[in-house]
């Protein structure tokens, strides 16, 4: 029994070691007041950041992220998809005589992203700031000491891209706006100090947060968004008749509220449409998208996507949050504060739920587990992968049951070794040469570190393991 001891905590050292110094992690509230011009795919933004320095350092300098600078020619991004050439994100580039080209290469001047800082201040106090393409760094006038909070305002103009990755206007499956990394957001600040992750692609990582949210869009449109709407009866899609309080310029005004979550995602388009039910004794769900018949399957996902939540609540620890949203927007599927952008249209339901499981589950493992997902994925997307086979196991049962549900994962894993094109998983997301070496190291390699550990230690085991990870680090980076 020592023994078993003795490796779990082997094991698990790098997860659940004890860190440098008392533990902290830092804090932000955000107030947004966002004015957007749907004709031309823009807005305007104004917000205030309350941010608390929990840390035991003194900060003379913070740190935002601007992710659509990423959005247009000779970015790092663009870069990056031109030197890995047909290695690089199938979503990134397009081949052109058997060559890949990169998308962001060719994009029009009025369809790249940015996000133009207008002025930033603390306590009323113009602060210089410098911006390095998606980086931020911005110098404050007064030291922010440790256990201490400070106020900063900002005002900013934005032109929505045309949707390549992830965020972005008119989507491949015509979602008008799927509104993703969309705001400036602060950077994660901890024991390896400021998360100045360039973004050229991949993952990101975030302090938690308090998020108070106001859109005003054209009153013709529905928003799905991670977080708590505060005016349903005032804008369409939420309620039968309701009334809609439009200004004179034709525009409704949302109001959206979510706590401790790492970020706010949202999407918008005119031909949304939302349903809703409930899990007993858990989270209300939404259900945001296009009803076609290349969207029939949403219809028959529903009650599946209520057993998800049981068996991840009595399984992995119980879901946090007042309400999840599933969007059908972006250019596949990633994870936010309290909702997914998801590609809606798909072949099968079996597909559709893998889906939605898959990226449910992120909200345990890059949500409420916090996982830096740019320095170490596989514990986010591993562990994620992990659970969502487990569930689907249970979802849609095979007719001869199998011994390990997990098989599928282990031989595809044994048939890429002989490619000969297998990377580390402790690289960082995106250090990996080759897409579906970064894949394969994410994904497959953190979901057969818990497959091999259970056949170690036993499957009732690893199932205290992934509670005691959820209960110690719940809510924590």
């Amino acid at each position: 029994m020592k023994k078993v001891i003795l490796l779990i905590g082997f094991c698990f050292s790098f997860m659940l070691s004890a860190q440098k110094g008392a533990y902290y992690q830092q804090y932000v509230k955000y107030k947004m007041n966002i004015d957007v011009d749907a004709s031309n795919y823009s807005y305007h933004g104004k917000q205030s950041i309350e941010y608390t320095n929990n840390s035991p350092d003194e900060l003379r300098v913070v740190y935002f992220h601007l992710y659509w600078n990423a959005f247009k020619p000779n970015s790092m991004m663009d870069q990056r998809v031109t030197n890995q050439g047909l290695n690089a994100d199938s979503r990134l580039m397009t081949k052109v005589n058997g060559k890949a080209v990169s998308r962001l290469a060719s994009i029009p001047a009025n369809e790249e992203g940015s996000q133009k800082i207008n002025w930033i201040k603390q306590k009323d106090k113009d602060l210089k700031f410098e911006v390095q393409e998606t980086i931020m760094k911005v110098y404050l006038n007064e030291p922010l000491k440790p256990n201490s909070t400070t106020t900063f305002t900002m005002d900013w103009d934005a032109v929505i891209p045309h949707q390549i990755r992830r965020a972005g206007r008119n989507n491949r499956e015509g979602v008008e706006m799927s509104m993703s990394q969309w705001y400036p957001k602060i950077a994660e600040y901890d024991y390896d100090g400021w998360a100045t992750f360039d973004y050229i692609g991949r993952e990101f990582h975030a302090p938690f947060g308090d998020f108070d949210v106001t859109i005003n869009i054209d009153k013709d449109y529905v928003i799905g968004a991670g977080g708590t709407l505060q005016n349903p009866n005032e804008v369409k899609g939420y309620v039968q008749n309701p009334t809609i309080k439009e200004d004179r310029n034709g525009k409704a005004t949302w109001r959206w509220r979510a706590k401790n979550i790492l970020d706010f995602a949202w999407a918008a388009d005119p031909d949304f449409s939302v349903e809703e039910t409930t899990v007993i004794d858990g989270p209300k769900l939404y259900f945001v998208y296009q009803k076609s018949e290349k969207t029939k399957y949403w219809e028959e996902a529903k009650p599946l996507a209520v057993k998800f939540f049981q068996i991840m609540n009595a399984t992995f620890g119980r879901y946090a949050y007042p309400s999840y949203s599933f969007i059908q927007g972006g250019d596949g599927g990633m994870e936010y504060g309290m909702c997914t952008l998801m590609l809606g249209e798909a072949k099968d339901l079996e597909g559709l739920v893998s889906l939605m499981v898959h990226e449910g589950a992120h909200s345990w493992y890059q949500q409420m587990l916090a996982t830096n997902e740019s320095m170490a994925p596989w514990l986010d997307e591993g562990f994620t992968t992990y659970a969502q086979d487990y569930v689907l196991y249970r979802l849609f049962p095979p007719a001869q049951p199998q011994p390990n549900p997990f098989m599928d994962a282990i031989q595809s894993y044994v048939a890429f070794t002989k490619r000969k094109i297998e990377e580390p998983a402790v690289w960082l997301a995106d250090h990996h040469d080759h897409g579906s070496a970064y894949s394969v190291a994410s994904y497959n390699k953190g979901q057969l570190f818990l497959v091999e550990l259970g056949y170690i230690v036993g499957e009732e085991t690893l199932s205290k393991i992934m509670r005691k990870y959820y209960d110690e680090w719940s809510m924590k980076h």
